[in-house]
C-alpha cells in the first residue's frame, strides 16, 4: 500500500490523504478522503497511549486525547543525513524519548537511517 497526503491550501488546513491498494488488479482502489484510514486512526489512537506515558515519565503530564502529534523528521543528502538522523535518534534514546513520537520520515539518506532504526526494534 503507498500512501500519499497533499494540501489543498498554503496552511495545509484541508489534508487529503489518498491510498493506492496493490494486489490483485480487481481489488485495486484510490481512497481519496479528507481523513485517515480507519487503521491509521486505529494505530495513532493506540500509539498515543505509549506517547502520553513517555512524555509522563518525562514529567509532562496530559491526557490521551491530547497528546501531541510529534514527528521526526529527517533531511536527504547521502552519508550526512544519514548519520544526522542517527544521532538525533540515540540521543532521544539516551533522554528517553523516542517513544514520544508518532511518525519518522525521511527522503533519500535519512530513509537509510530511519529503515535500520525501525528494523532494529521489531
Amino acid at each position: 500500500m503507498i500512501r500519499r497526503s497533499f494540501g489543498a491550501s498554503s496552511h495545509f488546513a484541508h489534508l487529503y490523504y489518498m491510498e493506492i491498494q496493490s494486489g490483485h488488479p480487481q481489488s485495486e482502489y484510490i481512497r481519496v478522503s479528507r481523513s485517515l484510514s480507519e487503521s491509521e486512526a486505529k494505530f495513532v489512537a493506540e500509539r498515543k497511549v505509549k506517547i502520553a506515558k513517555c512524555l509522563s515519565a518525562n514529567g509532562i503530564n496530559c491526557e490521551a486525547a491530547s497528546v501531541p502529534h510529534i514527528a521526526v523528521l529527517g533531511s536527504g543528502g547521502g552519508e550526512r543525513a544519514m548519520v544526522g538522523l542517527l544521532g538525533c535518534l540515540d540521543q532521544m534514546g539516551q533522554d528517553n524519548l523516542l517513544d514520544s513520537t508518532l511518525y519518522l520520515c525521511g527522503v533519500s539518506g535519512s530513509t537509510w537511517s530511519a529503515n535500520f532504526f525501525c528494523f532494529s526494534i521489531i
